[in-house]
């Protein structure tokens, strides 16, 4: 291992298209065999099923919207979402077809695939459906034997972002995508932040607005499962602002892990399921990690958004903090493990067999352990 950054494509050459009064920088060989340039807030991530990067996109050059695929002189439309390839990656091609490059020599390596979800998907005659993913947010486990996305979204005007559940069964047929909405986006907006699953409580949270958690439980998956805002505290009961803060979840000390840049880590345990099987609205409280240390990353104004990611074969977390330097950060939380741990894809076999009763109970008792540990001072975390 390096530790070097390495350019994976050459760039493309662009072509301007004006649509809806905005230019539309396109590649010039279209938006089928390359993508636009785009802020990509929580909307990437890596599905290892497939062995593909995918990304949804969000406020593309220069329209601030949509990934968009042109269809007349002056008319675009959503398109994406894009899968890279790995394996084609070539520092000396460009991502989308020979001819295409600022470089017009370059070789292309054609790594990129657009899925086209508004023509190939399931979604492609559904009168509901995301048509935008601007400040959007990601999730991912395996289900069935397949990569699962969960993605939020925003249809057409509306003020807020469904939650969605994207099925990829074939990696080279998109007409195999299958799109349902999961969640409905009920009572409030949103801003910069990240999402993550609770694979134990089955709950999809979001971060993002000025002092609230919007939560979806999945035990109620479907069109009419209203988000709910849960207030934002920390252990002293004060609000907390964590927008554009990076939320991941840790499979080894079953909790969500928050970092907002700087010193201070800070991990959430979902409460247990009423005995009515609801989510509580109350019990939602961020605590400082403990495992502070005395290098620590700066602040990052623009925010963290997806740049803070779970590596099970370290059993730590990475964060990314210079938009510039590309300084990258390990953080190695309570409790650390050097000894490699599962996959998530792993860990949803390993509750399929086990069962989630005895996770419920394994999770109890590592709960009142820490509640144990709070009769402690919990002082600042820090970065290694």
């Amino acid at each position: 291992m390096t530790q070097l950054w390495g350019r994976a494509s050459l760039p493309s050459q662009n072509t301007i298209v004006t649509a809806g009064g905005f230019p539309q920088y396109i590649p010039v060989d279209g938006t089928l065999n390359a993508r636009q340039s785009t802020h990509t807030y929580d909307n990437t991530l890596y599905r290892p099923v497939i062995d593909r990067y995918v990304t949804f996109g969000g406020a593309s050059t220069n329209s601030g919207s949509f990934y968009a695929k042109q269809t007349g002189p002056t008319s675009v439309m959503p398109t994406g979402p894009y899968f890279w390839d790995p394996a084609k990656g070539d520092p000396n091609k460009v991502g989308g077809t020979t001819g295409s490059g600022v470089n017009t020599s370059a070789i292309g390596g054609q790594m990129w695939n657009n899925r086209d979800y508004l023509v190939n998907s399931n979604l492609a005659s559904a009168t509901v459906r995301p048509g935008q993913f601007v400040q959007g947010t990601t999730a991912y486990r395996t289900e069935g034997g397949k990569d699962v996305v969960y993605v939020t979204g925003v249809r057409g005007s509306a003020s807020g972002q469904d939650l969605w559940k994207v099925t990829f069964n074939d990696v080279a047929d998109p007409t195999q995508d299958v799109w349902q909405m999961v969640g409905r986006a009920w009572g409030g907006g949103f801003q910069l932040g990240s999402g993550t699953l609770d694979p134990l409580t089955n709950v999809y949270v979001r971060i993002g607005n000025t002092s609230s958690l919007t939560i979806w439980d999945l035990d109620k998956a479907g069109a009419t499962n209203n988000s709910v805002a849960i207030p934002v505290v920390n252990e002293l009961g004060q609000s907390m602002s964590i927008i554009g803060g990076g939320l991941e979840w840790d499979p080894v000390r079953e909790r969500l892990l928050l970092w907002n840049g700087g010193a201070d880590v800070w991990y959430l345990d979902v409460p247990d399921r009423l005995t009515n099987g609801n989510l509580p609205t109350t019990g939602w409280v961020f605590r400082k990690d403990s495992s502070g240390t005395l290098a620590a990353p700066g602040t990052i104004s623009t925010g963290i958004n997806g740049k803070w990611d779970y590596v099970a074969q370290l059993d730590a977390y990475m964060g990314l903090l210079n938009t510039t330097e590309g300084q990258v950060w390990l953080y190695k939380p309570t409790d650390w493990s050097p000894v490699p741990v599962p996959e998530p894809e792993a860990y949803a076999l390993m509750l399929a067999g086990l069962g989630l009763v005895g996770w419920a109970a394994r999770r109890r008792a590592r709960r009142a352990e820490r509640q144990a540990l709070r009769l402690e001072p919990i002082t600042g975390a820090g970065a290694a």
